[in-house]
């Protein structure tokens, strides 16, 4: 049986037996898949950026803000914080002089997000998931 007609069997004759059973095909075979669908988008997404375009070098702030915007929403459509510590942490220290401003500059912006957290979500359309990652960068480049 397919998932959606198991699903519709429960609703019409719901027992804890062909709940559970459902609970682990999500969880053997559904769950896995999108695990690995996201673990495949990040190495896509890292391949792009050795192979293609590494992220940054615009000179300007705002791009650069943008590109950090960016390289947290890759982290989240992931699932793992590999891309932000290997082109956020990892590059940006390695290549400082890709950025417009210093460092510290960014990670002064970055704590200004957070400390404003409630209208720059609104504005800008973040969950609040998004605020896990913006403090991970403040802390790893500090």
């Amino acid at each position: 049986m397919k998932f959606a007609e198991d699903i519709e069997d429960i609703k019409h004759n719901p027992t804890a037996e062909k709940l559970e059973q459902i609970r682990q095909r999500l969880k053997a075979e559904v769950l896995l898949d999108i695990s690995e669908i996201r673990k495949e988008y990040g190495r896509a997404v890292d391949k792009y950026y050795r192979e293609v375009k590494q992220p940054f070098g615009s000179k300007d702030f705002k791009k650069d803000i943008d590109q950090f915007i960016e390289l947290i929403g890759h982290s989240m459509f992931s699932g793992e914080k590999t891309l932000l510590d290997e082109w956020a942490i990892k590059f940006l220290k390695a290549n400082p002089n890709v950025l417009a401003e210093s460092l510290r500059e960014y990670v002064d912006s970055f704590k200004d997000i957070l400390q404003n957290w409630d209208t720059f979500s609104q504005e800008n359309d973040f969950s609040n998931e998004t605020q896990y990652y913006w403090s991970y960068l403040v802390r790893k480049l500090s």
